[in-house]
């Protein structure tokens, strides 16, 4: 491939890649700025711009950091004067601001406050800090009029992040959409990426997309094949959850209308007395077993505990922790359930599982990574003592399979870490992650549960948390982001 056409194919898929994104958002792009540096980075978005015009007719401005167009890489330029030849004269604004600190242009401020797109494509991943302070100095002078409601889009990686790290004033996206080969600061630094929506070039018989994230097609179809149609609701698996309290029930809710939804034969619950009789209503295909509650409106350790070791026998994934809370004796049953709880049964522990005493206690049972799945976010990894910088080893001191929720999640164990994009803003909500754990706990309930049956845990549960995110998509694009209902999210798992 020469390297215009890659070129030419990085620009056109981040400018459709930045129209999906936009259109799932709800966002009709009518005016759309680019940053554009000297080199390649520039050209990327030049054409990204161009593809975006030709689908909306929106005003497009363009900043050149450059002197003029023959300052520019000659391919850049190239993209440029293509760019002028398919965009009306009344239709666009183009900018050179040479490296000599000047006054800005008082209609590129105006244009500034009115634009709803922001395209960064200043430095590629050949930049090194420090960040030049006259180019950072005139995009601080352009943004600041920007409108909360405007998105800023950076091409490849954000500007000022390399392989020497981040600059102290790199750019800030919303989203990042990284073309060819995922470059190590883009999920190092998510706090400038932003969203990562990697975008494919199509290099002849490369396929990058297998070698830097998982490709969801592929972990997709291993989920979803027939049900044989000799069955009987046993193959499929009895996921057992025990959670809720007297002030976080609906957690225990949404843990059960995911595996309901995610395709387990049979769900047992072990709940708070009295949640029993509302949430029976609501989810009849679930067994509920009622439970005395201790004084801070928990499950009672004996009771609960009591009740745990006679269905035990019977099932075949434990699922335990949401919404249970923090009171000593809720805290007790947890860990008396993480080490009694046999190590050929799969055992997934989210949100109030997920403390120091918990990972004792299976360190008691003798866990293994094979059969014991925690899913915390940044914080409560924290809590556990984990680093981002240390994800296999925390995996493998603890003999356990990691889902460390954020922008960029990762799946790992001791051996592999894989990063998951899927996903979208709208799970930013109480209850995403219950939500996750009732995918999870259902997909390792049963081998036909998923249609590759020899596959591992962690390719289980990456495809799970794959699955989740794009249901996520799905709910977004029905409900908008902002007004999206989570309780809903179960019901986009099949589309």
């Amino acid at each position: 491939m020469s390297e215009e056409t890659a070129m030419s194919a990085a620009g056109t898929g981040v400018g459709e890649a930045i129209l999906r994104e936009c259109n799932a958002r709800g966002l009709a792009i009518s005016r759309q700025l680019v940053f554009a540096g000297k080199g390649h980075n520039g050209g990327d978005a030049v054409r990204a711009a161009e593809r975006i015009f030709e689908e909306t007719s929106c005003v497009t401005a363009l900043v050149f950091f450059a002197e003029n167009a023959e300052k520019l890489a000659p391919l850049t330029r190239k993209f440029l004067e293509q760019f002028l030849a398919c965009v009306p004269a009344e239709k666009r604004l183009v900018f050179f601001l040479p490296d000599s600190v000047g006054e800005i242009p008082c209609d590129l401020k105006d244009f500034s406050a009115r634009t709803n797109v922001f395209i960064d494509g200043v430095f590629g991943h050949s930049f090194r800090p420090p960040f030049p302070q006259n180019i950072r100095a005139r995009l601080d002078e352009i943004l600041s009029v920007r409108s909360r409601a405007s998105v800023c889009c950076s091409v490849d990686l954000p500007s000022g992040l390399s392989d020497a790290g981040a600059s102290d004033c790199a750019l800030r996206a919303d989203f990042t959409f990284p073309t060819g080969i995922l470059k190590k600061p883009v999920f190092a630094h998510t706090e400038f990426s932003g969203r990562i929506v990697p975008v494919s070039i199509a290099f002849s018989g490369y396929n990058v997309s297998a070698l830097a994230v998982a490709d969801k097609a592929y972990f997709l179809k291993k989920i979803f094949a027939a049900r044989p149609v000799l069955c009987d609701k046993r193959d499929f698996g009895h996921v057992l959850i025990i959670g809720g309290s007297r002030t976080m029930p609906g957690a225990l809710m949404l843990n059960v209308l995911s595996a309901l939804r995610a395709g387990a034969g049979l769900v047992s619950v072990i709940c708070p007395g009295r949640v029993q009789a509302a949430f029976a209503a609501r989810a009849p295909g679930a067994m509920w077993i009622p439970c005395r509650e201790n004084a801070n409106g928990g499950l009672d350790c004996a009771a609960a505990f009591a009740e745990f070791e006679k269905i035990l026998p019977r099932v075949s994934a434990v699922l335990c922790g949401s919404g249970m809370g923090t009171a000593e004796d809720t805290q007790r049953l947890i860990q008396k359930i993480a080490a009694e709880t046999p190590r050929e049964i799969p055992l997934v522990l989210d949100a109030d599982a997920l403390r120091p005493e918990t990972l004792s206690a299976l360190r008691e049972r003798g866990a293994s990574a094979e059969r014991t799945v925690i899913l915390p976010h940044a914080g409560e990894f924290a809590r556990l003592g984990g680093t981002a910088d240390r994800v296999r080893e925390f995996c493998r001191e603890n003999a356990l399979t990691l889902v460390l929720k954020g922008v960029c999640s990762r799946v790992a164990d001791a051996q592999t870490e894989w990063l998951v994009f899927a996903g979208t803003p709208v799970l930013a909500r109480g209850g995403s992650g219950d939500v996750l754990a009732g995918m999870v706990a259902t997909i390792l309930a049963s081998q036909k549960n998923f249609a590759d049956e020899k596959a591992s845990v962690r390719e289980r549960v990456l495809a799970a948390v794959i699955w989740h995110g794009n249901a996520a998509q799905k709910l977004a694009a029905a409900q908008g982001e902002r007004c999206a209902d989570i309780s809903a999210l179960p019901e986009f798992f099949g589309e």
